[in-house]
């Protein structure tokens, strides 16, 4: 029974995370200063202080890593769809649960290691001096968007 329990409250947290992402995609309409994409972007201009030649390559790649990403959510929410039904033509057993936590996992873990290859990618931009400000510094970014989380709570 307690394996159960502890199998639901990862669905539920794999869930919440799959729609904190979505919310992320959503709020494209913002201004760009708003979007972790504008974040970023000011990163790297302001702290790592990428020239207009990076700058081109960076937007390059933050367009193609957004489509990819939009592209992987859809076919996370296709995803979580089956496995809530699969759950519920199984009856909801452990052996079922199993299943449909080990789906909705991979397809989390798909989007995470998307998201650090892009910022290994941004990191090939970086010359020799910037590598190493990016590599310490780069959490700050993350850092900021947790504090502003938290602020609204």
């Amino acid at each position: 029974m307690k394996r159960s329990k502890m199998l639901i409250l990862i669905i539920v947290v794999l869930l919440i995370a799959n729609i904190a992402t979505l919310m992320m995609l959503y709020n494209a309409g913002k201004k760009p200063s708003q979007r972790q994409g504008g974040r970023m972007k000011e990163y790297l201009k302001q702290e790592v202080g990428f020239d207009q030649a990076q700058m081109l390559r960076y937007d390059s790649m933050y367009q193609l890593h957004q489509q990819a990403m939009k592209n992987l959510m859809k076919d996370s929410r296709k995803g979580i769809n089956e496995a809530y039904q699969q759950l519920a033509e199984n009856g909801f057993t452990d052996s079922a649960l199993d299943q449909a936590a080990q789906t909705l996992s991979v397809k989390q873990q798909q989007a995470q290691k998307m998201m650090l290859k892009h910022l290994g990618d941004i990191r090939a931009v970086c010359n020799e001096q910037q590598v190493q400000h990016y590599d310490s510094t780069i959490y700050k970014v993350f850092q900021k968007r947790s504090r502003k989380g938290s602020q609204k709570n």
